[in-house]
Parts: structure tokens; C-alpha cells; sequence
């Protein structure tokens, strides 16, 4: 039976270290948070298929797979579906993620089977593990005793732990399939024309890929760029948001090993362009990595770009520039675009070296 906690209450669980208190709070039935002025109802689930996300239904709207620190953000003081972001900690519009364009998947079946080999020892069928991870999955946190005496199962709390360090959940886009170098025809600068393109296909109607803004990431003009970190952290933002509401982001990247620059006025530092698809956060929502379709090969193969903690964000490659091929050598995300329908409306207000803003508007 669902029973009402007050926001305050709710919002405390979710700002502790683990999810273990909001856990425990939701429980298996879920929970009614007494609603504020305003509000007809907020009600709040555990998502039966993530480990640690929630569901939020606000006035009758439901907001799939929260992380705890979305919880945390909810402004339900004002009844509004806004949060503070896992990267930047500033506003941004609470986009439902669009399960008709998007999927989700993580890696906890792997983590269960590790808990298993690690704890008792012995292999499983593939059924025997979904049964498994299905019982780890749904069973809520039990409450520590008086010395602090946890009575989860050992397998539990082996796989809690693990999940913990190394769950991870990829968001992409589903059946997203833009054009690669095959149809670049004779033009070798044919990258941004085949990244709009893409991202085309994905936006919505009377609208463009470039027509909400965007955000350039570069300290300064370099061959070898140096990111701004409160620039990363609202680029990144802005990829979830759009990623979430079924929309590729074109981005560019910076190319090291190219010694040239493709145009000094509109690309100083950005050396070619890709399709951002998807996104990996790990267990509190931090965004660890981009996928991106890149249309220098046939057929725009899925690549990796990693999130570093000084806000780069890269593809591993090489810096040589004796290097033949693009799609070898190393990517750094250098300035990424909004749809129209998605300008960035959040607080950040990155400045480069010489201290001009670095977002625009449309």
C-alpha cells in the first residue's frame, strides 16, 4: 500500500551518499508525496527495469527512469517537473524520455553473473541468471540494524557494491541510421552536410538540427584544444535532454593530427562533424560517455567518446600527423548544436581565455 511523505522527506532520502535511504522510502509498492499547492498528485515508483531509477508521475504525467539526484532536484515546491542536473547541478526541463525513439539497456546481467561466480561459486543457465537478476533487482534494502548490521544476502550485497562502482546504462537512439561517407561524393568536406542530414531525420517538423543555439567548448584556437569544463558540463546537459527526447545532436570535434585549420572564421578548431546518438551514465546519472555515428567511414559506424574529469571529452586515437585515415586519430568534442525546439534555458554561462561567452542562441 503506498503511503504519503512529504517532499522535504523525500528530497533528504534522495540527497543521501547511496540510494539505499530512497530506496527503502519507495519501497516495492511505491509512494504518494503530499502534494504542494498546485499539485493534484505526485506519486513515485522503483523502475522495474533499472537497478536504482525511478518513476515520477506529476499530475497525472509520468517521468521514466529518474536517477536519485533528479529526485533530488524535483522542484515540487512549485509543482514543476524541473531538475538540477547530475553534471551541472543547474536547472534544465525535465524532458520524458520518448520510449517510441529511444532504448535503454545496462550492464547489471553481467554484474550478477560476476556476484554469482564471486560469492557461491557455480554457473548458471541463462534463464537460472535472469531469474536471478530479477530477484536482486526487485528486492528492497533492508533497514541496518542497531550495530549497523546489514541483513542483505551476501550475494546482495556483492552485487549492490558492484553495481554501485560499475553499473552502468546506456540511452540511444533507436533504429537512427544516418548517411556515411558513401554518399559524400567527391566533396572531402562533405562531414557537416552528412551529420545534418542525420540529425535531420530526427527533429521535429518545421524545425532543424542548428536552430536552438549551441555551445562551443574550446579554451581558445589550438590544434590541440583544452576544454572548458562549465562549457562540457552544459553541452552535456543539453546532449541528455535532446537524447532523451529522440533527437540526434550534431557535434564537432577537434582532430589533433590535422595541422590545418578547415576555416578560420567559422571553424578555427572544429576539424569534422559526427552524429551524437547516445549517452552512459553510471549509477548516480553522471554521464561517463557519448556515442556518436561518424560519417567518415561507409555507413557512419558507432564510435565512443569518453568523459574525462577535467570536462574533455574524447575519442582515443592517434595524434600523428602521418596518420591516414580520420576515423583513426583522435576526436575532441569541440562545439555541439540544439534543435530548435531546445535552446539552452539553464544558468551556465561558460567564457573562453578571452572572455566572450561561449554559448548562442538562435
Amino acid at each position: 500500500m503506498s503511503h504519503p511523505v512529504s517532499s522535504t522527506r523525500l528530497q533528504t532520502a534522495a540527497s543521501q551518499p547511496h540510494n539505499d535511504k530512497l530506496d527503502e522510502l519507495v519501497g516495492n509498492d511505491g509512494l504518494d508525496v503530499v502534494a504542494p499547492a498546485g499539485c493534484s498528485s505526485v506519486h513515485i515508483e522503483r523502475s522495474a527495469s533499472l537497478h536504482h531509477a525511478y518513476d515520477v508521475t506529476i499530475n497525472g504525467h509520468l517521468h521514466e527512469h529518474l536517477s536519485k539526484h533528479q529526485i533530488e532536484g524535483l522542484h515540487l515546491d512549485k509543482c514543476a517537473a524541473d531538475v538540477r542536473s547530475g553534471t551541472s547541478g543547474n536547472p534544465q526541463h525535465l524532458q520524458p524520455i520518448d520510449t517510441r525513439k529511444v532504448v535503454r539497456h545496462d550492464n547489471h546481467r553481467e554484474l550478477a553473473q560476476q556476484s554469482v561466480d564471486e560469492v557461491e561459486h557455480r554457473s548458471l543457465t541463462d534463464l537460472a541468471l535472469d531469474a536471478t537478476l530479477s530477484d536482486l533487482e526487485r528486492r528492497s534494502p533492508k533497514p541496518q540494524g542497531s550495530f549497523g548490521i546489514s541483513y542483505a544476502s551476501p550475494l546482495q550485497k556483492d552485487f549492490d557494491a558492484r553495481v554501485a562502482r560499475h553499473g552502468r546504462t546506456v540511452t540511444e537512439l533507436k533504429d537512427f541510421n544516418p548517411p556515411g561517407w558513401e554518399q559524400a561524393g567527391k566533396d572531402h568536406k562533405a562531414c557537416y552536410k552528412l551529420a545534418d542530414k542525420g540529425a535531420a531525420k530526427t527533429a521535429s517538423p518545421r524545425e532543424t538540427p542548428i536552430g536552438g543555439g549551441g555551445v562551443y567548448l574550446y579554451q581558445s584556437v589550438a590544434q590541440n584544444m583544452a576544454t572548458n569544463k562549465e562549457a562540457s558540463a552544459l553541452a552535456l546537459e543539453q546532449i541528455k535532454a535532446h537524447i532523451d527526447a529522440g533527437k540526434a545532436v550534431i557535434a564537432g570535434v577537434n582532430v589533433p593530427a590535422i595541422p590545418y585549420v578547415i576555416d578560420p572564421v567559422h571553424q578555427p578548431v572544429t576539424d569534422h562533424f559526427v552524429d551524437i546518438c547516445g549517452y552512459e551514465t553510471d549509477n548516480d546519472g553522471k554521464v561517463t560517455a557519448l556515442f556518436a555515428r561518424d560519417n567518415a567511414l561507409p555507413h557512419a559506424p558507432t564510435i565512443r567518446m569518453e568523459v574525462n574529469a577535467d570536462g574533455s571529452i574524447v575519442k582515443p586515437g592517434s595524434v600523428d600527423e602521418k596518420t591516414e585515415h580520420v576515423a583513426d586519430m583522435e576526436y575532441q568534442l569541440s562545439e555541439v548544436r540544439f534543435h530548435t525546439s531546445m535552446p539552452y534555458t539553464g544558468g551556465l554561462r561558460p567564457l573562453d581565455d578571452a572572455r566572450d561567452g561561449m554559448t548562442w542562441w538562435p
